[in-house]
């Protein structure tokens, strides 16, 4: 039912070795600042760590001094160390050189020695020449009984160099070819106007010396012992050396830790003791001791400093926790974060968290969960039932109050209830107001971090009072360009959550990183869209305001709506503003077809835009009608083509198989006739077309054989006038109505024969009544012709008659003698021709 994670320790080495080495000398105290830091320790990390100098004179081979400092570091924290020299420094160079080591039991495996640093060189006098003589240090106050080191330098022979004190040759170790040390011991008083030491070059007036003054002032006390009486009280006691016949001296007793300093005089001969209570449990004293005679006390011995801890004590306060509650799948998933107990509070080293989780359906139901001291987390996996933790922190000592949070079956379903609201920095921090709870609460808290992809963050937190609805949350994390997520949360009476508001903000707002990607859609003649979707806006130094769309200008113009901008080189660009975050397309219209563009987008901040980039360059298409006309064109010509090749190949076989029959109307012997009657007429009127006719010629019964088999003209024989058959139709309007045979050629006219209408021909006498029959073909009308007219043979017994076929295209005016008569009848006017033959009148045919 329940899952619980824990974070890991770090435990791969880290590279601690400390960097930046500076060594300063001082001259005045005879001592070596010396400054350093580490940079491998994790941001927000505190480490205990051991350094240990090394310090040679001369060269570096030489070591003198090795001494160890142990401190709390953090990253790239600056530190400073002092170590004062017995010789002075101005007599030999010094070399300095540190090593460090984690001390610190949450990281056991780190507990190795780092690298030594290069070595720093000391140089502050330079060697003299070979006729100078310098002696150091210069009027140097020194206790009574202590002891004093003086020192030369000189280019000249140290054979030939003697030096004294108090008017008494006295001999020194010789440092280097150019230097020599002398160390006096337990020095005392010689008199108020000091001790003079000073050498001399042999035989020559060259000397040089010093004075030194001993101070009437006791020695510093010795022999500091500190005895615990429980964790917050603990006994001082020291001795003197007293000098003289002081009877009574005042000693000056300070405590200095947890942020303040104590202090206590006391009254003693050779031995003090003092002691201090209301002290820290678990906390680092500086103990500091000097004395002094009590009628001269203005004259104080030097400081002895002593260092010491008191001893824990069990935890004081509860651990200051808060967590973050997300439904998923039917469970609640709860990870919970603590703060570690102030030095003040945790009285001691913290050993393990215990969390208890208990079940308020089921409250026979608990769990706990020892969590180690370095973690300060746990996830949780729990059902939707209601639950009470309690974390607590425990030392060697005991164990402290515990933290209460509750986890209601509805927890996590909050959060997405709340709109995000954008919230401005100040300064010092992030201002926020926000309306109370209503009801009873205990207090509020406001948990913030920053704003990522991923769920692991650096969750930090503040609990305020119940009366609070306001508060600046200040942080030496916030950098500038990263979004913060805040959220206020009010705490009921039973220890229940609820989300009231949520806000997000930057410390400091930057400029974006990058600009959108933009993909180029809907692209016409006259117009393209830009769109930048994908364009993450939550990942910016800042509140992404808009976008600006720049176009490069076509002539120096802009487009409506662009605003021109004049570039150092003296270019032009068109800029548009999008001032809506949320609008991530743009439409770019009245452009020119087969046109090209060049355009760059960009979003801006309150601070400024995105980085300049390289303009795109798009291309708009044609015209959709050029286009037709570049498909539709070669279409054309190709069934043009194929058109052309089809008429001419149905002409050659139109002329190979089936000619033509000649049209009537572009007969050349009507032109001929028109011409005559009218010679400025050039159109030819139906009325003047003769129509086809039929002769009968009356021939002797001998010649019908030859007539019938040659169909040749009858020249020969000898004629009877013709009788021509007219084949006409009878007209509504006509004065004289008749029937009559109207025989349609049906090649030359299509349009006529469809109307029913036939030419004029010359009118038939009214006692010749005719109906008029609509033969379907010429064929039929010749037999009906050719019979009737071998049934009216009775009527010529002397003779035999033939039909002959006689067509307009005959030109009575070619005097050819196959032509018709001088005479013929003359047709009336017609609206058009459709007349081919005539027949005699005969009775008439039904109609069919």
């Amino acid at each position: 039912m329940m899952l619980l994670q824990t974070s890991t320790v770090l435990a791969e080495y880290l590279s601690l070795t400390p960097e930046s080495l500076k060594v300063f000398p001082n001259s005045a105290c005879q001592c070596l600042q010396l400054q350093w830091n580490v940079h491998g320790i994790p941001y927000h990390q505190e480490l205990k760590m051991v350094f240990q100098m090394e310090i040679s004179r001369i060269r570096p081979s030489n070591v003198i001094w090795v001494g160890n400092y142990s401190t709390t570091v953090k990253r790239d924290q600056v530190l400073h160390w002092r170590w004062e020299s017995e010789l002075p420094l101005e007599c030999a160079t010094h070399f300095v050189r540190i090593q460090s080591m984690v001390d610190d039991a949450k990281f056991p495996k780190l507990s190795i020695w780092s690298n030594w640093s290069s070595w720093e060189e000391v140089h502050v006098q330079d060697y003299p020449g070979p006729s100078t003589l310098l002696v150091f240090p210069k009027n140097k106050l020194v206790e009574e009984g202590s002891s004093i080191t003086i020192c030369y330098i000189s280019g000249i022979n140290h054979n030939n160099i003697t030096c004294y004190l108090h008017n008494e040759l006295i001999h020194g170790e010789q440092l280097d070819p150019k230097a020599s040390a002398f160390k006096l011991n337990n020095v005392s008083f010689f008199k108020r106007s000091g001790t003079n030491f000073f050498c001399k070059v042999n035989q020559t007036d060259i000397q040089n010396g010093t004075t030194f003054f001993v101070s009437i002032h006791p020695m510093a006390p010795h022999s500091v012992h500190f005895e615990n009486r429980g964790s917050t009280t603990v006994l001082v006691s020291w001795k003197v050396h007293v000098l003289g016949n002081y009877l009574t001296l005042q000693c000056q007793v300070e405590l200095e830790g947890s942020g303040k300093v104590i202090q206590h005089r006391v009254d003693m001969k050779v031995n003090g003791e003092h002691l201090f209570g209301e002290l820290v449990p678990d906390t680092q004293y500086v103990a500091r001791i000097r004395c002094a005679n009590a009628k001269h006390f203005w004259k104080w011995s030097e400081w002895t400093v002593e260092n010491f801890t008191t001893p824990e004590a069990a935890p004081s306060e509860a651990p200051d926790v808060w967590r973050i509650v997300k439904s998923e799948k039917g469970s609640h998933i709860v990870s919970l974060f603590w703060k570690p107990l102030s030095k003040f509070h945790a009285n001691g080293k913290i050993l393990f968290y215990n969390v208890v989780v208990e079940n308020l359906d089921k409250p026979s139901t608990s769990e706990l969960y020892p969590i180690p001291a370095s973690t300060r987390d746990a996830n949780l996996t729990l059902d939707l039932c209601s639950y009470q933790i309690h974390i607590t922190a425990n030392n060697s000592v005991g164990t402290s109050p515990a933290s209460v949070i509750v986890i209601s079956g509805d927890s996590g379903n909050r959060t997405e209830e709340v709109e995000e609201e954008k919230i401005n920095s100040r300064e010092d921090g992030f201002f926020m107001s926000w309306k109370p709870l209503s009801g009873d609460v205990i207090g509020y808290v406001v948990d913030w971090c920053e704003h990522r992809q991923d769920l692991f963050c650096n969750l930090q937190w503040k609990k305020l009072g119940p009366n609070t609805t306001s508060t600046l949350i200040s942080s030496d994390t916030f950098r500038p360009g990263v979004r913060y997520n805040f959220r206020i949360h009010g705490i009921s009476t039973k220890n229940i959550a609820y989300l009231l508001e949520n806000k997000t903000g930057y410390f400091q707002e930057l400029a974006p990183l990058d600009s959108p990607q933009v993909n180029i859609t809907n692209l016409t003649s006259r117009s393209f869209a830009m769109t930048w979707k994908d364009y993450a806006t939550e990942s910016q130094p800042g509140f992404i305001q808009g976008y600006h769309v720049y176009l490069k200008a076509r002539n120096r113009q802009c487009h409506p709506g662009f605003e021109k901008e004049v570039l150092s080189d003296d270019l032009i660009r068109c800029k548009f503003d999008i001032d809506d975050p949320r609008k991530k397309t743009f439409i770019m219209e009245n452009l020119q077809p087969e046109s090209s563009y060049e355009f760059f987008v960009t979003s801006y901040t309150g601070v400024g835009e995105g980085p300049n980039g390289t303009f795109t360059k798009v291309t708009t298409s044609d015209e959709p009608y050029h286009k037709l006309i570049r498909i539709i064109l070669p279409m054309i010509l190709f069934v043009s083509l194929i058109i052309v090749a089809c008429y001419w190949k149905s002409e050659w076989v139109k002329e190979k198989c089936y000619p033509d029959i000649p049209d009537p109307y572009k007969s050349s012997i009507l032109s001929l006739i028109k011409s005559k009657e009218n010679p400025h007429l050039t159109i030819m009127n139906v009325k003047d077309c003769i129509p086809d006719a039929i002769e009968v010629i009356n021939k002797p019964e001998g010649t019908k054989p030859q007539l019938l088999e040659t169909r040749k003209p009858v020249i020969e024989s000898a004629l009877i006038e013709p009788v021509y058959l007219y084949l006409l139709q009878e007209e509504k309007k006509s004065s004289h109505p008749g029937p009559c045979i109207c025989f349609e050629n049906l090649t030359y006219n299509q349009s006529a024969s469809d109307s029913g209408s036939c030419g004029h021909v010359p009118v038939l006498p009214e006692d010749s009544p005719c109906q008029l029959g609509l033969l379907t073909s010429p064929d039929n009308l010749l037999k009906t012709l050719e019979k009737n007219y071998m049934n009216s043979l009775g009527e010529i017994p002397a003779e035999e008659t033939n039909l002959n076929y006689v067509s307009q295209l005959a030109s009575p005016m070619t005097g050819d003698k196959d032509s018709l008569p001088t005479n013929p009848p003359v047709p009336a006017h017609c609206s058009e021709y459709k007349m081919q033959m005539a027949v005699p009148p005969m009775p008439c045919l039904p109609s069919p």
